[in-house]
């Protein structure tokens, strides 16, 4: 009983052993394309580095965004110890309550409080401040708050306008319509071209700011791309991750014969024992050997110079050729440990 179970553990320790690990198959991988350039391409885009064009241009204008009173508040809590005073904020909410009580029933307090509304000036950014400075000084600029003032501004001027209206069309209404508030002028058109108008240009407004900002991250990325193409011109990609591994039944593969003689010069076709004893340069590029392979090319496309053809078989190629590839190739992509490594093929997979 006892050498019967000694004689089990020594077969499975001999069958684990045989067995490849995860390392044997990166082993294989890296032998495969060890004789490939190894130099990595340069990316100009990388999100996570906060010196990318994109971040650049998004961190300054989420600067620009930064409200002047809050920023203020700010840098005087930042000397003091303890939890934030917020001493304009609290003054300003002081302020505020205080009008409410002394404007009730008072009308023109009431205008007073709306135009200091309309102007907005506690949500003033840093853009809008920027935007006001290069108006004054004849520039032509706008900051993301100026319209939003804008279209108040005209609300509260129409609404002073009607206060006037109505102030003007008293005495003449007073006795004829006891009660009913009716101004000098009964007419309501200009108001409403006016409404319609503001919001013409508010969505216009809107639909260039859209335009532009697009505009903008269309350039950024373009930019990038171009720079990338640049500095990468003289660095060949890296073959490992441009090369394409399909695992193909035969008869699949003799279907497709013309697709595969006209980009033979880019294509390997055989069985997986073959491609465990050739590396990428060999296929692809045997002149970047040391020394230069002597001889014609073998034909790798070709099923003649097999000894005898498999029921699978395993193409090679590179990303760009695969792309033209039939549609009936795509099930069948394996990854490169699965060909390259010493586990049969069968046990790890196949296409449909």
């Amino acid at each position: 009983m006892k050498n019967k179970r000694l004689a089990v553990t020594l077969f499975s320790l001999m069958v684990l052993a045989s067995r490849p690990a995860a390392g044997d198959e990166l082993d294989a991988v890296d032998r495969f394309f060890g004789q490939c350039a190894t130099t990595r391409h340069v990316r100009v885009h990388q999100e996570r580095n906060p010196l990318d064009l994109h971040a650049v241009l998004y961190t300054s204008s989420n600067l620009m965004e930064l409200e002047v009173l809050r920023l203020m508040d700010w840098m005087l809590d930042v000397p003091i110890p303890g939890a934030r005073l917020r001493l304009i904020e609290r003054s300003l909410n002081a302020m505020q309550a205080a009008y409410v009580r002394a404007a009730r029933n008072r009308p023109m307090l009431q205008r007073v409080g709306e135009l200091f509304d309309a102007l907005q000036l506690r949500q003033l950014s840093l853009g809008d401040a920027a935007a006001t400075y290069t108006g004054a000084t004849g520039g032509v600029s706008l900051g993301s708050g100026t319209m939003v003032r804008i279209d108040k501004l005209i609300n509260w001027t129409q609404s002073l306008v009607g206060d006037i209206n109505e102030l003007l069309g008293w005495p003449a209404t007073a006795f004829g319509a006891i009660g009913r508030r009716q101004g000098l002028i009964r007419w309501r058109g200009p108001g409403q071209v006016v409404d319609g108008a503001q919001k013409v240009v508010t969505l216009a407004f809107h639909g260039a700011s859209v335009m532009v900002t697009r505009a903008v991250e269309y350039g950024v990325a373009g930019t990038e791309r171009g720079v990338e193409t640049v500095l990468n011109a003289g660095r060949p990609a890296r073959h490992a991750s441009t090369t394409v591994f399909v695992e193909l039944p035969v008869e699949m593969a003799r279907a497709h014969a013309g697709w595969i003689l006209q980009r033979r010069r880019r294509i390997y076709l055989g069985t997986r024992q073959e491609l465990q004893r050739l590396t990428h340069a060999e296929l692809f590029h045997p002149r970047t050997l040391h020394p230069r392979p002597r001889g014609p090319r073998p034909a790798w496309w070709s099923l003649d110079r097999l000894p005898s053809v498999p029921a699978r078989l395993v193409l090679v190629t590179d990303a760009r050729t695969f792309a033209s590839a039939p549609p009936a190739f795509r099930p069948y992509v394996v990854p490169a440990a699965w060909v390259l490594s010493d586990e049969p093929i069968d046990n790890l997979g196949s296409g449909p």
